[in-house]
């Protein structure tokens, strides 16, 4: 009775994974552009696709389908849909591996860590599943590629070089907002799915969008001059905690993202993952530090996976005393 009963179970699971399946959420879909335009046939369709060259982080179904690549600039990008006939980057997981969850749904295991040119386009589709119509990014097409050492991690004519400081400065300039200290250039962000915005600069002369630059920035630490600004940006909607900081030169719209890693070097932080950003101070127009420290993860805006997170840690879950402070690092702007 009990194997029956199992059975039974691993059927039910089984039938509303293959309803919940990455292709069947949602279906009514209206092709747009990178302008916003909607595209009315093939020809356009095609003309309407941009590309990046990204590597495969992992797939998760929540109430939507997340698919996250990380480019050669170190940003972090997700797709909610694959129409890729080449490359199936979700698997239906064995009954083994089914949860709450995970939905029945994983990331095709050979598939991660391989980097891919990426075709995709914007569509207008229901942001999670029974919810609002919104803009969302689309894989088309996924080829295969072999990154080498001309891939570059920047857009950028300029470098960083850093060290932890040994002795910290008690002067500095930290001012933040969407505008330059003295007023003449503006951040807008223009929102495209739940987890990015696309980033404008603003001035009384000219528009420049920031290539390649799809988050969502918390604070944005500008530099006395107004010549550079950092954008201090977390994605909590889908990662619960994946950082970003990227150092933008507001004259060229060139730009350099910060080694995440170089924060947490040297330092055991055992389970926590969150990081957070305390303060971001400039010494002068060409050198910058970075306080931070690392916590416990917290919501994620996911049912499936903060339940997931919630058994992982237990009372760790979201607890922000528990913290580990992070080694003050200087960057300087070659």
């Amino acid at each position: 009775m009990k194997k029956v009963f199992t059975f039974f179970v691993a059927l039910l699971i089984t039938a509303i994974t293959l309803a919940q399946s990455p292709e069947n959420m949602g279906s009514q879909t209206v092709m747009r552009d990178s302008s916003d335009n909607v595209v009315t046939n093939q020809t356009e369709k095609e003309e309407a696709l941009l590309t990046i060259k990204a590597r495969f982080i992992d797939f998760q179904l929540g109430d939507a389908s997340h698919y996250t690549f990380e480019d050669v600039s170190g940003n972090y990008w997700d797709f909610s849909r694959c129409n890729s006939k080449n490359f199936e980057f979700s698997r239906l997981l064995g009954e083994a591996e089914m949860n709450t969850g995970t939905q029945g749904w994983g990331s095709t295991k050979e598939l991660q860590g391989k980097w891919f040119k990426i075709s995709y386009s914007f569509e207008e589709r229901p942001l999670y599943q029974d919810g609002p119509m919104g803009t969302v990014k689309t894989i088309q097409e996924a080829e295969l590629f072999e990154k080498n050492s001309n891939d570059t991690k920047t857009n950028s004519v300029f470098s960083l070089e850093s060290n932890i400081m040994k002795e910290r400065s008690l002067e500095g300039f930290v001012y933040y907002g969407n505008k330059s200290p003295n007023g003449s250039v503006e951040l807008v962000s223009e929102s495209i799915d739940p987890t990015s915005d696309k980033i404008t600069v603003k001035s009384a002369t000219s528009n420049k969008t920031v290539e390649g630059v799809y988050l969502s920035p918390l604070k944005n630490y500008w530099s006395e001059n107004g010549n550079y600004v950092i954008l201090n940006n977390i994605d909590t909607y889908a990662g619960s905690g994946t950082y970003s900081i990227v150092l933008l030169n507001i004259e060229s719209v060139k730009y350099v993202s910060i080694n995440m890693d170089q924060l947490f070097e040297g330092i055991d932080v055992g389970e926590r993952e969150m990081l957070y950003i305390k303060n971001i101070v400039w010494l002068n127009d060409q050198s910058f530090f970075i306080e931070s420290y690392v916590g416990y993860l917290g919501y994620s805006g996911h049912p499936g996976i903060d339940n997931n997170l919630k058994n992982q840690l237990g009372d760790k879950f979201a607890n922000t005393d528990d913290i580990v402070t992070l080694p003050t690092r200087k960057y300087t702007i070659n």
